[in-house]
């Protein structure tokens, strides 16, 4: 233990010269004209006499101790918190830099033609300034890791290999920084999809941290195609259902044929309590994970070093009740006493 203000000793003789004056109070006198009664034993001064004394002193000192600002250091302690252990699994694959909503903008365009009219909304000609896939998906992604301080949330990259970014942790602004960072340059050598690879990434990461708790591990899972290289992604969903684990696909802007060959994977999601979501904007991202920030909550604990922890309001307060019981006491007839 170390004090915060050593400075305040100074006001230690003032609270030394209270208790004096405290003890050695000018008391009241009572004339009476037979000695006989004064010195009965029945009104001699007793210890008990003094309590209220004592309790008034023992506060002053409380209050000393408390104006030295005492600390702890070094103290670790479990904190228990109510959320969600979180592994978001991200698709890098090079068609993630295509820009978002280009498929449902060619299939516009498409449908236009064949009706003979001209089509509306955004032109190919503005394509250009259209965020690609990833972009769209770094932005949500930041805004649903802010929005839910409390959850536990770890990060996987993946394209024909998968990698852990980040393991668990409640340290946001840390995992932020990382969501930053991802880009194309990331895995320049790979292009493939391996979705089967980054949902046995996120579930490792949730087997070694998450041992000990239940019916609170979600995995999230962004891509933008099918899986083309890699473990099948169906086994891998598959395993939700021994380990308990709620798998949520949301696929990132993907064309009519691509959604009809991920079918089997959907059904399988869906199987573990998970749900899919078709993402064709920022706006059904958004809508994706609000969908997913109303799952069942579960409790976690973690120890957490604190280097500083103040316990000067344990002695403000012991001296706020010494001092009260002093004052109480004092109204007792008990405890008054003829001198």
């Amino acid at each position: 233990m170390t004090l915060n203000r050593p400075e305040a000793v100074y006001f230690l003789p003032l609270i030394f010269g209270l208790l004096i004056l405290l003890a050695w109070r000018r008391r009241h006198f009572l004339g009476f004209s037979r000695m006989t009664f004064l010195s009965a034993e029945v009104h001699k001064a007793t210890l008990g006499d003094r309590l209220p004394a004592a309790a008034a002193g023992l506060g002053l000192v409380c209050l000393g101790a408390a104006l030295l600002d005492p600390v702890r250091t070094n103290v670790a302690r479990e904190v228990k918190h109510e959320g969600l252990d979180i592994v978001l699994v991200v698709d890098l694959s090079s068609s993630m830099q295509e820009k978002m909503g280009l498929t449902e903008l060619r299939a516009n365009y498409a449908t236009a033609w064949r009706e003979g009219r001209r089509p509306g909304g955004t032109s190919m000609a503005n394509v250009a300034q259209l965020p690609t896939r990833l972009e769209t998906v770094k932005a949500v992604v930041r805004q649903f890791i802010g929005r839910r301080p409390k959850d536990r949330m770890g990060l996987v990259a993946f394209s024909e290999n998968a990698y852990v970014v980040s393991p668990l942790t409640t340290d946001h602004e840390y995992l932020q920084q990382y969501v930053e960072i991802l880009d194309d340059r990331i895995l320049i050598g790979e292009g493939l999809t391996a979705i089967g690879e980054g949902m046995a990434a996120g579930y490792n990461i949730l087997l070694r941290q998450s041992r000990d708790l239940k019916r609170n591990k979600v995995l999230v899972v962004l891509t933008d195609g099918e899986n083309n290289f890699g473990r099948d992604p169906v086994q891998t969903a598959s395993l939700a259902i021994e380990l308990g684990y709620r798998v949520y696909l949301i696929g990132v802007d993907l064309e009519e044929r691509v959604q009809q060959r991920i079918e089997p994977l959907v059904q399988m999601i869906k199987s573990t309590g998970g749900s899919y979501y078709d993402a064709t904007s920022a706006a059904d991202l958004s809508r994706a994970y609000h969908s997913i920030a109303t799952t069942e909550k579960g409790i976690y604990t973690h120890r957490e070093l604190v280097a500083l922890e103040p316990v000067f309001h344990y002695f403000a307060l012991g001296s706020l009740v010494l001092i009260l019981l002093s004052l109480s006491l004092r109204l007792l007839p008990f405890f008054r006493s003829i001198t």
